[in-house]
């Protein structure tokens, strides 16, 4: 085996303790901050989450896509408001031609309230790829989509392809193909190796290799649309050799980004994010070998209005409203051809 892959993964018995100190201390660090802060120190809620900027319709040459991060960890790891967040969440994402969403770890009541929410609006619905194996999760990745879904869905899995807590669910790549009244369109996501140590590049980038076989494998027509899309641990800015280099190895272009909002990971917004510097984190491409005549893409931060705010657990964070969805904010797309 490669020894770049051949990375001792974390055994349950760690993942457990691990999971443990990250409790104690989340619980410890929340009651520190509580005990400094004798006052209300919770922030002004805003009026809403931004306006949708492309709505789906009826010409099979234009397809309006979204790409959301769910965060929807098992809550056996976790409590961040799961069975609070999933009915907003369903409501802020009609309207679009077809949805690709990840982390949707939580098979449960979270997971199975957003799907049946959903089926009106995107009655063609594919399965989550991958598989669960008690600690280990599936790759959290489906497409929700309006116009029906063709042909065998692809899937491949990055077998042994991982490192370290990326190791505890699948990552793999995903593709579907879809009807658009006569006009098809392949849908590609994937779910990449996590962090950004050297490590963690070289593996990413044999997976994008094995990405660039399923493409080259599968049957598309010189005349289908191509759009790739998904949460993917690469910023164009930080890692921006990365991000070329990704680009080439899967011949996929950028759409013109518009709006005021430059990142989809932004902590200094959104209490939800992680502590770091803003990052894109979140994509939608083209492939240039059938190049829209006109792509944009807009980054969608999804909240709750201020009546509908939730709580996380009190021993997880401090007990503020919040209205941030997820720890991502979302990015929707337009794709017009000829």
């Amino acid at each position: 085996m490669n020894k770049l892959l051949h990375q001792l993964k974390p055994t349950r018995h760690q993942l457990i303790l691990s999971l443990s100190t990250i409790s104690i201390f989340s619980g410890l660090l929340g009651l520190a901050t509580l005990a400094i802060k004798q006052t209300n120190t919770c922030p002004v809620l805003e009026a809403t989450s931004a306006n949708q900027k492309f709505i789906a319709d009826n010409d099979p040459d234009t397809l309006t896509l979204l790409v959301y991060n769910l965060k929807l960890r098992p809550r056996l790891v976790l409590l961040e408001g799961q069975t609070q967040r999933v009915e907003p969440i369903s409501q802020l994402i009609q309207g679009y031609d077809a949805v690709i969403l990840t982390e949707g770890f939580d098979d449960g009541l979270p997971l199975q309230t957003l799907l049946k929410s959903l089926q009106n609006t995107y009655p063609y619905i594919s399965d989550v790829v991958g598989s669960n194996r008690g600690v280990d999760q599936d790759t959290g990745l489906f497409i929700a989509s309006r116009w029906p879904i063709i042909g065998e869905p692809q899937v491949l899995l990055f077998q042994g392809q991982c490192r370290g807590f990326s190791c505890f669910n699948d990552r793999g790549v995903f593709r579907i193909k879809i009807d658009k009244d006569g006009a098809i369109y392949h849908l590609i996501t994937a779910q990449l190796q996590a962090g950004t140590a050297p490590p963690d590049q070289q593996i990413r980038q044999q997976q994008l290799q094995a990405v660039t076989q399923v493409i080259q494998s599968a049957a598309i027509a010189p005349t289908d649309r191509v759009i790739f899309g998904g949460s993917l641990p690469i910023d164009p800015i930080s890692q921006a050799t990365e991000y070329q280099t990704m680009r080439q190895t899967l011949a996929i272009d950028t759409p013109k980004l518009i709006g005021p909002e430059k990142y989809t990971v932004n902590p200094k917004k959104n209490p939800f994010a992680a502590p770091g510097k803003p990052k894109l984190l979140d994509h939608l491409f083209y492939a240039r070998r059938t190049p829209p005549t006109t792509a944009q893409t807009h980054i969608r931060p999804l909240k709750t209005t201020p009546e509908e705010s939730w709580k996380p657990a009190k021993w997880f964070y401090w007990s503020c409203p919040w209205q941030d969805l997820s720890d991502h904010y979302a990015i929707e797309g337009r794709f017009e051809y000829d």
